[in-house]
């Protein structure tokens, strides 16, 4: 199980001394090219990702491309943890709706990020477990690999990550 760190940092498109812009119905929109080579990159950029901070969440990443793989989709769901008996069909309905998504889109691969304060539980813990094995053979079925897993009790600098 390999494990990390969380390392939040923003900045502005400009500080990446980025000049592509392009124009749009909503007026000029600057591009810029972020690299995240690790779990932990990854992790801290999903608040940007989304929009917003995501708490007790769910959050699929579709990838496109073997070599230098870039995002796709970014899909976020409420994590509803089973009390033992197996998924909730609310569950299973959204892990469907991410792997339909990442077929569609022609995705090669998806990264899964599980944010919960409640993952410190061993009945916690078994639940993501389902979730993921539920996951892999969802997205198996769409032609998507499932390239990883990761935990980690919420989203802020010096949190700790897991991987399963």
């Amino acid at each position: 199980m390999a494990a990390g760190t969380v390392l939040v940092m923003t900045t502005s498109a400009s500080s990446h001394g980025s000049t592509s812009d392009s124009s749009s119905a909503f007026g000029r929109i600057a591009h810029t090219t972020v690299r995240l080579s690790e779990p932990g990159d990854l992790i801290a950029a999903i608040p940007a990702l989304l929009g917003f901070t995501p708490t007790r969440s769910i959050v699929a990443i579709c990838l496109s491309g073997e070599t230098r793989p870039t995002l796709g989709a970014v899909m976020r769901h409420d994590l509803i943890l089973g009390e033992g008996h197996g998924l909730s069909d609310v569950m299973r309905m959204a892990v469907d709706q991410f792997a339909t998504v990442c077929g569609r889109d022609g995705a090669s691969g998806m990264l899964v990020v599980f944010v919960d304060d409640r993952l410190g539980s061993e009945r916690h813990r078994s639940s993501v477990v389902d979730v993921v094995e539920y996951l892999e053979d969802a997205v198996n079925r769409q032609g998507v690999e499932l390239i990883d897993s990761y935990l980690t009790a919420q989203i802020r600098e010096g949190c700790e990550w897991f991987s399963l």
